[in-house]
């Protein structure tokens, strides 16, 4: 069975089950989204695309986090962390290029989040919400800014077999 990609109708609770039913795919995430929240430290304000994730969107989108950072864990989840995982664009903005954020505080839609990691710069041409991840946020799709993105936003899923996306929307 090959899957090259998809777009089909779907709930978070179908991802347990894609996932035990089809073996060609072999991980999933939920993943929530919404343009326009606004991103902050100190004076330097900007908005951004913010995206709730689960762990797996890591390998499922190619995240890989830059020296020094991580992407969001299972722990995080567990513990309700209240962390953030940055695109290098936005992070130099925010940040100031060349300076390493993870460990500091942003705002996001005026919550204090720490940044534990930033995407490592890489060549990107497509993505699920366009060639933007270098300036977007993620953060732990259960944790209260994702509040902020279940009342305005659709659900998305994301299910792999070794790198090909198959998503969902509802």
């Amino acid at each position: 069975l090959a899957i090259e990609s998809a777009r089909m109708l779907g709930r978070e609770d179908d991802l347990p089950l894609l996932l035990s039913s089809i073996p060609a795919i072999d991980r999933g995430s939920v993943s929530y989204g919404r343009w326009g929240a606004a991103v902050s430290v100190g004076r330097e304000r900007t908005t951004s695309f913010l995206e709730g994730v689960a762990p797996d969107h890591e390998v499922a989108r190619h995240m890989e986090p830059a020296d020094g950072g991580r992407f969001i864990s299972l722990a995080d989840i567990a513990q309700k962390r209240r962390v953030v995982f940055l695109g290098n664009d936005l992070a130099d903005k925010l940040f100031g290029k060349g300076n390493n954020p993870v460990g500091r505080t942003m705002t996001i839609d005026g919550l204090p989040i720490v940044v534990i990691g930033v995407l490592k710069k890489k060549f990107q041409d497509s993505s699920n919400n366009g060639p933007q991840a270098a300036s977007h946020v993620f953060v732990e799709w259960t944790l209260p800014p994702s509040a902020i993105l279940v009342a305005t936003a659709p659900s998305k899923g994301i299910v792999t077999n070794s790198g090909a996306g198959l998503s969902w929307n509802v």
